[in-house]
C-alpha cells in the first residue's frame, strides 16, 4: 500500500467491511489491567484477518479473552463468517525489542500486535495487509472477545515530577551544608 502513512491513522476511528478468516486467528498474550469490561488479568488479544470488501486485508484485534478460555478461540475461534462491518480504532504495529519472545507458530501465539509478525501466520495470497491493525469497539457487556480496551488516555505524571523536584530542592542545601562542613574541617586539620 504505497503512500499509506500508518501514523496518520493511529488512534483514529475507522470503519471497515469484510469477511473474517477465523482459521487464521492468532492469540496475542497480554495482561489486561484497568479493563473497561468485566474481564481482566492474564489473557490474550484475539486477532483475526478481515478480508476487505474492496480488496486486501487488515488484522482486527477482536478483543480480550481470559487465559483460561484460550482453547475456545484457537483454531478458528468463534465469530461471524458472513460479511461484517467493524468499527474500531486504528493502531500502528507494536515495537519489537530484544526482550520480545519468539513467535509460537505451533500454538498460534504471538507476544506483540505487530503486522509483520502476524503476517507470518497467514498465506501470502490473502493480499496486501494494511500497515495498521484495528482495535474493535466494545460489544455487549460480558461478550467475548471483550473489545473496546484501547486506552485513549495520556499519562499524567506531573505529581510525580513535582515530588521528585521538590525532594531534590530540599536535599540539595542539606548536602551542600555537609560538603561545606567537611571541607572546613579538612582545611583546619591541614
Amino acid at each position: 500500500m504505497g503512500g499509506f502513512d500508518p501514523e496518520t491513522y493511529n488512534y483514529r476511528p475507522l470503519t471497515v467491511t469484510g469477511i473474517f478468516d477465523h482459521t487464521k486467528t492468532v492469540l496475542v498474550f497480554t495482561a489486561l489491567v484497568g479493563a473497561n469490561g468485566p474481564h481482566s488479568g492474564p489473557g490474550y488479544w484475539v486477532v483475526a484477518p478481515l478480508m476487505l470488501a474492496q480488496g486486501g486485508a487488515i488484522f482486527v484485534n477482536r478483543g480480550f479473552i481470559p487465559q483460561r478460555l484460550a482453547d475456545q478461540f484457537k483454531d478458528g475461534g468463534v465469530g461471524p463468517v458472513e460479511e461484517v462491518t467493524i468499527i474500531g480504532i486504528g493502531r500502528v504495529s507494536e515495537k519489537i525489542n530484544s526482550f520480545t519472545p519468539g513467535t509460537d507458530f505451533q500454538n498460534r501465539i504471538e507476544w506483540v500486535r505487530n503486522i509483520e509478525r502476524l503476517s507470518q501466520f497467514v498465506d501470502e495470497d490473502m493480499g496486501p495487509f494494511a500497515p495498521i491493525y484495528l482495535d474493535a469497539a466494545a460489544s455487549s457487556v460480558g461478550a467475548l472477545p471483550q473489545g473496546g480496551e484501547t486506552k485513549l488516555t495520556i499519562t499524567n505524571r506531573h505529581l510525580e515530577y513535582i515530588i521528585t523536584w521538590f525532594a531534590l530542592a530540599l536535599l540539595t542545601p542539606i548536602l551542600l551544608f555537609f560538603w561545606w562542613r567537611n571541607n572546613t574541617k579538612n582545611r583546619s586539620t591541614a
